[in-house]
């Protein structure tokens, strides 16, 4: 049996996703090859065509969670320290910025 602790470290990832491509069952099943522990999921509907999941995970590294979730097409709606891709696309973005002012 295992029990909660409630000073257990939880992290809350929010994701989104047009309701036209959103499957639950596909987002459990990628977090759960990520051998991701979901304490919980919750479905919000953010839009009209967009829906939101605000997914509880057991605390971990999210460094290669997140670069999983956008190839799936899901977009990362909160920010998370191990989240590299915004500084990467404006490391690189500054530096194509230099390269094309030469």
């Amino acid at each position: 049996m295992q029990t909660t602790a409630i000073n257990e470290a939880i992290t809350c990832l929010k994701i989104g996703k047009s309701k036209g491509e959103f499957l639950l069952s596909e987002l459990v099943l990628t977090l759960e090859a990520s051998d991701v522990v979901i304490h919980s999921i919750q479905l919000i509907r953010s839009e009209a065509d967009t829906i939101e999941a605000h997914i509880e995970l057991e605390r971990q590294e999210l460094k290669h969670l997140l670069p999983t979730l956008r190839r799936y097409g899901y977009s990362i709606l909160s920010e998370h320290q191990e989240d590299e891709w915004l500084e990467k696309i404006q490391s690189n973005a500054s530096y194509l910025e230099k390269y094309l002012s030469i």
